[in-house]
Order: C-alpha cells, then sequence, then structure tokens
C-alpha cells in the first residue's frame, strides 16, 4: 500500500513539475499519474476484500469461552436469556441438512438427520392426518370401535 501511494505522489509531482507549454510530456505524466492512481484504488479495494473475506483470529481466552459454552449445549439451549432466534442459530451450526419423507396414506413420517461432522441420526414423527384412513392402526381402531 505504501508503494503505491509513493508512485502516486511521484507520478503527481512530476505532472505538476512539467511546463504547460510541453503538452506532450504532460500528457504522458498525466496518462502515468492516472495509472498509478488506478493501481493504488484496485490496491485498496483487494486490501478491504481481504479484510471482509478473512475471519477474525480468536484469542486464546475466546477459544475458551467457546468451547465451554460448545461443551454444554443443553445447559445453553435450556439457559433463561436463549430466545427462539438463538435456538435456530444454534442448530444451524449443528445439523447440515434435514430430510423428510411422507407418505400421503399415513401418518407417521421419516426424517433422516445430517449432522455437522458426518453423523446421521433417524426418526420417525407423527403429523396431522385428515382422516382416520391415514393412521397407521386404523385396522385396530375400526375393530375396537366395532366391539
Amino acid at each position: 500500500m505504501q508503494r503505491a501511494r509513493y508512485e502516486v505522489d511521484l507520478a503527481e509531482r512530476r505532472y505538476q513539475a512539467v511546463d504547460p507549454a510541453h503538452r506532450l510530456v504532460a500528457a504522458t505524466l498525466e496518462q502515468r499519474w492516472e495509472e498509478a492512481l488506478r493501481h493504488a484504488r484496485h490496491l485498496q479495494e483487494a486490501y478491504e476484500r481481504f479484510l471482509r473475506e478473512t475471519p477474525p483470529t480468536l484469542q486464546d481466552e475466546e477459544w475458551a469461552r467457546i468451547s465451554a459454552v460448545a461443551a454444554d449445549i443443553p445447559a445453553l439451549w435450556q439457559a433463561e436469556g436463549t430466545t427462539n432466534r438463538d435456538r435456530q442459530a444454534i442448530v444451524r451450526c449443528l445439523v447440515d441438512s434435514v430430510v423428510a419423507h411422507i407418505r400421503r396414506d399415513s401418518a407417521y413420517v421419516q426424517v433422516a438427520i445430517a449432522w455437522m461432522g458426518g453423523a446421521q441420526s433417524h426418526h420417525e414423527v407423527i403429523r396431522p392426518v385428515r382422516t382416520y384412513a391415514q393412521l397407521r392402526d386404523v385396522d385396530t381402531l375400526m375393530r375396537r370401535i366395532r366391539e
């Protein structure tokens, strides 16, 4: 960055020092000055982009605090100050994807959760249904009603 700033200053000094009667020299120096300004602007933008894209480095104390919280997720989840938005952020950090297989003729839904780190868990949940025919145990229910 300092070198680019130096080049801009040098180009400006050379441009300012030229005699206006020498238009060709002035035009060449002006062109170099503009190039130096473009180069400095490009470097500044690249540096700002680097700062935006580079994650900050954490101090040892910050790592220790994060590790302590991560070690006890249930306590963090149930803490009095934890909001639903916080819980949503926690889930987004822990879960990679969720796939639900819903059968139209059943109240049961098969759910596969892919956790960060590669582990997977499979669950079965019950969903609301519109008709009794969608219940898994409809035959047992109907037999019980007839009795």
